[in-house]
């Protein structure tokens, strides 16, 4: 069964959700690493994407994620960005995005050399012809069931295709990047 984000956020949190209105990485400065999917399983403890945010010394902030791309066969994208907070979203700016996928694997097979260059302005391609290049900007919000809903905007245009709820979850409990479909393990 497939909680709501409202009551996963109770078991999840030993103190109340830091308040992603007026600092949408505010949970990650404490720690935790951001899941992310059209629907979010619960019980089996399974994202879309989860990414991992760095605050270095020189006050940039680095995010590294691991997302699902394809389920079959089961594609999994890694990716790193720069990214800084601006009016209360979480920004980027990508001129390309083949420069910021990191790794590809295919069915668990990590692809190298040519493959991997291949692969990665392949995927690069797709995503540009269809949300862009420039600035990304994802802002969360609060639903009035007390989960999180984030959606980017591209160079100040919205892009509804991109909407998806989002839970901040502790590193320790074992979440995964894997498609919805994937057998319980």
């Amino acid at each position: 069964m497939i909680l709501t984000p409202l009551l996963a956020l109770a078991g999840l949190f030993q103190t109340p959700a830091p308040d992603v209105a007026s600092d949408p990485l505010a949970p990650a400065r404490a720690g935790l690493l951001q899941c992310y999917a059209a629907a979010i399983d619960i019980d089996r403890k399974i994202c879309a994407g989860i990414s991992t945010y760095t605050f270095n010394a020189d006050g940039s902030i680095t995010t590294t994620s691991v997302n699902v791309m394809n389920d079959d066969p089961v594609i999994l994208l890694g990716a790193a960005s720069v990214v800084y907070v601006r009016d209360g979203a979480e920004c980027s700016r990508i001129a390309d995005h083949a420069d910021h996928f990191t790794t590809i694997d295919v069915d668990g097979v990590r692809l190298e050399g040519e493959d991997l260059a291949m692969a990665r302005r392949n995927l690069a391609d797709i995503i540009t012809a269809t949300l862009g290049n420039g600035e990304y900007c994802t802002r969360y919000t609060r639903k009035a069931d007390g989960g999180i809903e984030a959606v980017t905007s591209v160079n100040g245009v919205e892009k509804p295709e991109t909407r998806s709820q989002v839970l901040w979850i502790r590193p320790e409990d074992g979440w995964r990047a894997v498609p919805l479909s994937s057998p319980s393990t």
